[in-house]
């Protein structure tokens, strides 16, 4: 079981997310559709504001693999000029693209049943390098984002269990996509079946404490 998890977040680190690659257009008509729904407030918050899970546009996404959509649910929230996208990616996806099928896939399922990934995008709203455009220390950002980050992730169960993350990594594009990724690994004491609430207390741009609730 220990190895099979080690592998998952070995592989899923190794594996390099290249796409949502958003035409300048579709990224104009994203935020006017934020902007425009009477229902969702955006927030312009400075750093220590709290960002409600209310606030946030929920939409549906597929996940391809081998030609085949797994779907799934992302929550999108526009803080100033950055996108911040979240989703819990579905177990079967990322254990058909992430794991030798060695066995069958519910036996896979049936171990990693507590198991959770969550996805987590930052992206400038005109598709511009994050960190150049921030004027950020480069070296400093990777180096948050690949260690320091995990400290500022907790997830809240429907139970009201607290869970912090067992591990994160960041997915280095190298500037191939318009977004920064973290993958954010929980271990739950029982299985998610409906939803869960991702809180991230935002040091990298100082946006304040970010809620996702995030359905599966």
């Amino acid at each position: 079981m220990k190895g099979i998890k080690k592998k998952l977040v070995t592989i899923l680190g190794i594996s390099l997310f290249v796409g949502c690659n958003i035409k300048k257009e579709e990224r104009k008509s994203v935020k006017n559709e934020i902007t425009n729904n009477s229902n969702e407030k955006i927030s312009r918050g400075l750093s220590n504001d709290l960002v409600n899970e209310t606030n946030f546009k929920d939409n549906v996404k597929f996940f391809e693999f081998n030609n085949q959509d797994y779907k799934g649910f992302k929550k999108t929230i526009l803080i100033e000029d950055v996108f911040y996208t979240a989703a819990i990616l579905p177990k079967d996806y990322y254990i058909l693209k992430n794991l030798d099928q060695k066995d069958s896939l519910d036996l896979y399922r049936e171990k990693l049943k507590k198991e959770e990934v969550i996805q987590l995008d930052f992206q400038q709203i005109e598709g511009e390098d994050l960190f150049k455009k921030k004027n950020f220390d480069y070296e400093k950002c990777v180096k948050y984002l690949s260690f320091n980050i995990k400290r500022d992730f907790y997830a809240i169960t429907s139970k009201g269990d607290t869970i912090k993350p067992k591990g994160v990594f960041f997915e280095r594009n190298y500037t191939l996509a318009p977004y920064k990724r973290v993958l954010i690994f929980f271990s739950f004491p029982y299985e998610i079946n409906t939803e869960v609430k991702l809180v991230y207390n935002d040091k990298l741009f100082e946006k304040g404490i970010l809620k996702f609730l995030l359905k599966k």
